[in-house]
């Protein structure tokens, strides 16, 4: 025998007692007198009427998993000079030698077993004390820290993971299945190998999603407003889009998310999951926005503010509960910009005064109107930034934005102030002749003249369409 051989086996025996340990209650399963309390179990588990959660369906589920695994201790302990009473069928049932040994296929179960599928079972025992139980029962209190901050179900993700990885392990006709079945009945099993597979595969993924889905019911119930902001926080996937897929950082847009309660238009305008803004206009916050929103207020206002609603108009008791929380969001987001944004702006204007005043006195101007020039660059350059990033085309050739006081070469753009139209001549352009489409969404919006990007910009934010443009 050899170290690896020995490691392994313990490996194979470690990871059965993980499992077991991961599926074995942590607190027992409440007797007839505790359902009629307050911790009943909700009218909707499947999996409780199914029998599954009772205190020892766990060892009926362990003890063939224990027998495989010994039998494929005792194979990787022995490997390469198996004898042939731990062998049995194997030789002439293909035995895979690679199981018995350290390679991909043991390396990547056991470590999954080992280091994540366990954990994350004991971590979410250890965490919820006497509310993990394995009927569905309503807890002492709605746990949003700790792990629970990142993901709602990790016990879920662990039980998913153990099962797979035990499967990838135990349920081959090429692993330890093949030393106990006679090579007739193996050639059968081989035939029904995938098939069986496909259909415990699905039987098992739908009884995870219908658990879940009954879980999340309960708690919606139970906690209200507090269970959707949680949900909807580690539900997302919360990394909001800069344009190019990355995470904004706290000091981008003001640091809003830093010791402020100031939430920025670029961050509120833009999320991975969902725009924010629904067509029609209301702010559609179903993630970590939400939450930080909410910092600005106190912890009931959103219960108090559709209260307030519920009693005053009768048209919101036919809204379902998250439409009246877009609702709620929405008037929220709206006060908070008309107060809390009307501070930064008067703040900002201050911080722009005195910096103008600084380039002034830096450059030994009098006035303002001296860095006309310089302004007229900067608006044609962001106008040109626009122009580009924003999809919009021009119908004529030539530089659009070039004003008529100015060079007949666009110092941005390097293109001619010329433009050639229909009868062959060629006319000065002027913001004034300016026409520009949205080409985006099959929209054929045009506009004409000095407004066109006023309008422009009032027709996509009606439209819903500079979400993308």
């Amino acid at each position: 025998m050899s170290v690896p051989q020995v490691s392994l086996a313990l490996a194979y025996l470690l990871s059965t007692v993980g499992t077991y340990m991961a599926l074995t209650p942590p607190n027992p399963t409440p007797s007839a007198k505790d359902k009629k309390d307050a911790n009943a179990p909700a009218i909707q588990d499947s999996i409780r009427l199914l029998n599954f959660t009772h205190n020892h369906i766990n060892k009926a589920v362990i003890a063939p998993l224990a027998i495989l695994s010994l039998h494929a201790a005792a194979l990787a302990y022995t490997f390469p000079d198996v004898p042939p009473s731990i062998l049995r069928h194997g030789s002439e049932n293909g035995l895979n030698q690679s199981l018995y040994r350290w390679s991909i296929a043991t390396i990547i179960p056991l470590s999954l077993i080992l280091f994540v599928g366990v954990p994350l079972r004991l971590v979410p025992f250890r965490s919820l004390g006497k509310n993990f139980t394995f009927n569905l029962t309503k807890p002492d209190g709605l746990k949003t820290t700790g792990i629970y901050a990142w993901v709602q179900h990790p016990s879920y993700t662990g039980v998913v993971t153990l099962v797979l990885s035990n499967l990838m392990l135990y349920a081959r006709c090429d692993g330890v299945i093949g030393c106990w079945t006679p090579h007739d009945m193996h050639q059968t099993l081989r035939k029904v190998e995938l098939a069986s597979l496909a259909v415990g595969g699905c039987v098992f993924f739908t009884a995870v999603w219908t658990r879940v889905t009954e879980e999340e019911e309960m708690l919606r119930r139970e906690f209200g407003e507090k269970w959707e902001r949680w949900h909807a926080k580690t539900a997302s996937d919360v990394s909001d889009d800069n344009g190019d897929g990355s995470i904004p950082s706290e000091s981008e847009e003001g640091s809003e998310f830093s010791g402020s309660d100031d939430v920025a238009w670029k961050s509120v305008s833009r999320s991975k999951t969902a725009e924010t803004q629904e067509a029609e206009g209301l702010f559609n916050m179903e993630d970590v926005l939400r939450d930080r929103l909410g910092s600005s207020f106190v912890d009931n206002t959103t219960d108090l503010l559709l209260k307030l609603l519920a009693d005053s108009f009768a048209t919101l008791q036919e809204l379902p509960n998250e439409r009246r929380l877009v609702l709620a969001d929405t008037l929220m987001l709206v006060h908070h910009f008309r107060t809390k944004d009307l501070e930064r702006k008067d703040l900002w204007g201050l911080m722009v005064e005195k910096a103008v005043l600084a380039v002034l006195e830096a450059l030994s101007l009098a006035d303002e109107s001296d860095l006309r020039e310089a302004y007229t660059v900067l608006k044609l350059s962001s106008m040109h930034s626009y122009f580009h990033t924003n999809a919009f085309q021009e119908t004529q050739a030539g530089c659009p934005f070039l004003p008529p006081a100015m060079s007949s070469i666009c110092l941005v753009c390097g293109r001619s102030a010329q433009q050639e139209i229909g009868n062959g001549k060629e006319e000065e352009s002027s913001m004034d002749v300016l026409k520009l489409a949205y080409n985006q969404s099959g929209c054929e919006f045009e506009a004409e003249g000095r407004q066109s990007f006023r309008c422009l910009w009032k027709h996509k934010v009606d439209e819903g369409h500079w979400r993308r443009g």
